[in-house]
């Protein structure tokens, strides 16, 4: 039966919506589908190019880490903040950095390493501030200056009064400065010294 101009296009229409609404159910999850998994592609193709950057790092962050574990020394009974305060003075006296009071605290335990702290008051100068602190960042062994405060003089500005806490750190075993060693197992990141518990020297 021949259909009539009326019926050709109701029947169009009809065709139309139940086209539209198939691809309302079926076409459009598929789609969100897609674009959700070209994300996912995007993303994974960052992480492996992120990967294959530290990959290429991976012998120098090797080389970093042995050059810094062999500057650690092996803790000993016997050391305390006391060896601290005999390098820094030594350096000071190099440097012009006049110190007025040391005050030595307690060894801290670490998981993985020992904390030797020391807190100092000092006059110097600006010029002489400034070398001491490089010279202490260049020594063999490590050593850290976790707080740092200066105040001028009122009457002469280029001379300094201030007071500072020093750290050396040692590892708890011989094995973990062997170059080569297997790493030490994963654990929580230790509180370093030098936050709100330290000690400040006195003024």
């Amino acid at each position: 039966m021949k259909l009539n101009s009326r019926e050709q296009i109701l029947a169009a229409g009809t065709g139309l919506v139940v086209f539209v609404v198939i691809n309302y159910f079926l076409a459009g999850p598929a789609l969100d589908s897609w674009h959700e998994m070209g994300e996912q592609n995007l993303k994974i193709k960052a992480d492996i190019a992120e990967a294959k950057v530290l990959i290429a790092r991976e012998p120098q962050l090797q080389a970093e880490y042995t050059r810094g574990m062999t500057r650690l020394r092996e803790a000993g009974a016997s050391q305390s903040a006391g060896d601290v305060i005999g390098r820094i003075e030594q350096l000071g006296g190099q440097y012009g950095v006049a110190f007025t009071q040391r005050t030595p605290s307690d060894p801290v335990e670490r998981q993985r390493y020992v904390e030797k702290q020391a807190q100092f008051t000092f006059q110097t100068q600006w010029p002489s501030l400034v070398r001491f602190l490089f010279a202490v960042s260049r020594q063999p062994e490590v050593y850290r200056v976790v707080s740092l405060r200066v105040r001028a003089d009122a009457k002469d500005p280029n001379n300094l009064h201030g007071d500072m806490a020093v750290v050396n750190y040692y590892v708890r075993g011989a094995a973990a400065v062997k170059p080569g060693a297997a790493s030490p197992a994963q654990n929580p990141v230790d509180k370093p010294a030098g936050s709100s518990e330290d000690k400040r020297a006195s003024p």
